[in-house]
């Protein structure tokens, strides 16, 4: 019995020796290669096709840049101009309000509409009389 747990314990240590082997060939590894984001990651020559573009493919490519920049241009100044008209029409809106506020508290006293009178009996002071 005592064979077989020396034996269990022995091939326990080998595997975790080897455990350990691995991880420090791992660390060496790392230590040694550059660390690279995997966007930036370089693919071995022998699995990468020719990734090198034609000049006319890199005429199109720019030409896409930039009609894609101008439209995102576009898109925020029109956006800009929205908000804009929109503080435009309130303020406006807002002037003719005062205006007429203006006109009509400035008005001679004798055009104003008077507030319609109550009937005495509906004053507060009336109840209970």
């Amino acid at each position: 019995m005592e064979a077989r747990k020396e034996k269990k314990a022995a091939e326990e240590e080998a595997k975790r020796r080897e455990k350990e082997e691995k991880e420090a060939q791992a660390a060496a590894d790392r230590a040694v290669e550059p660390v690279q984001p995997e966007a930036e990651a370089v693919v071995p020559a022998e699995d990468a096709p020719d990734a090198r573009m034609t000049k006319e493919q890199l005429s199109e490519l720019a030409e896409a840049l930039s009609i894609l920049t101008a439209k995102s241009s576009i898109v925020k100044e029109r956006d800009e101009l929205k908000s804009l008209l929109e503080e435009n029409l309130l303020s406006e809106a807002v002037r003719n309000i005062f205006k007429r506020w203006i006109s009509l508290t400035s008005r001679n006293p004798s055009s104003v509409r008077k507030s319609p009178t109550r009937h005495p009996s509906l004053s507060p002071s009336g109840y209970g009389r």
